[in-house]
């Protein structure tokens, strides 16, 4: 067999691959959080698949977390405060008991509210869609501003949380604290690395599945 058929053959498994790997790849939700002013937050939210469960509110809010974390770098000084306080702020609402009137801002000691509304034209938004993988994973990609607050990847987090927690059920809420209270101690114990591609794919997933049996 001649070389060009072996190219061609090459060529063609990997282009089977690729769009079997993207058909594996479906979006579910897509969260839009947006700040006038790095103080006050809308966060509205859009279903993009029939079949979506509310439980899928949770895993954005994993995924977004480990997102925001891995993309901060790590030797810029002006925003490693920003992470540490991420980091803080998972920890304090894991060690807490999550409920529908908790109010997220006060436990994270964070001076920002929430409000209703569309994102405005002048507003910095991130939007962030939370794709199916395979059963057990998901994955966020997310749309970024410009030009952002010094503090929105952490307030963004903290809204997403705080208008989450109404379109959950009790059992919903107690399988996030349990999933944050597990990604606290990856994060805090078993030092995993935030800033690696693969604690940004294993970390959320691994703690969503690990709650389970909490």
């Amino acid at each position: 067999m001649s070389w060009w058929i072996w190219i061609l053959l090459i060529v063609g498994a990997l282009v089977a691959w690729y769009f079997y790997r993207r058909s594996d790849k479906m979006p579910l939700l897509e969260a839009t959080i947006s700040s006038p002013d790095g103080l006050r937050y809308k966060v509205t939210f859009e279903q993009k698949h029939p079949g979506m469960k509310s439980v899928e509110h949770v895993r954005m809010i994993l995924c977004f977390a480990a997102k925001m974390l891995h993309i901060i770098d790590p030797n810029d000084v002006n925003q490693t405060h920003v992470q540490r306080q991420l980091l803080e702020s998972i920890r304090k609402l894991s060690r807490i008991e999550l409920n529908h009137q908790t109010d997220v801002m006060a436990v994270c000691s964070q001076p920002i509210g929430c409000t209703k509304g569309e994102a405005g034209s002048e507003d910095k938004t991130i939007v962030a869609t939370l794709y199916f993988m395979n059963p057990m994973e998901r994955f966020v990609n997310t749309s970024l501003p410009y030009r952002w607050f010094e503090y929105q990847f952490l307030h963004s987090w903290l809204a997403l949380v705080q208008e989450t927690l109404p379109k959950l059920d009790e059992m919903q809420i107690d399988r996030l604290q349990k999933s944050l209270e597990r990604m606290s101690e990856m994060y805090f114990e078993e030092r995993v690395d935030y800033s690696s591609i693969q604690a940004l794919r294993e970390v959320p997933n691994r703690s969503f599945a690990e709650a389970a049996i909490r």
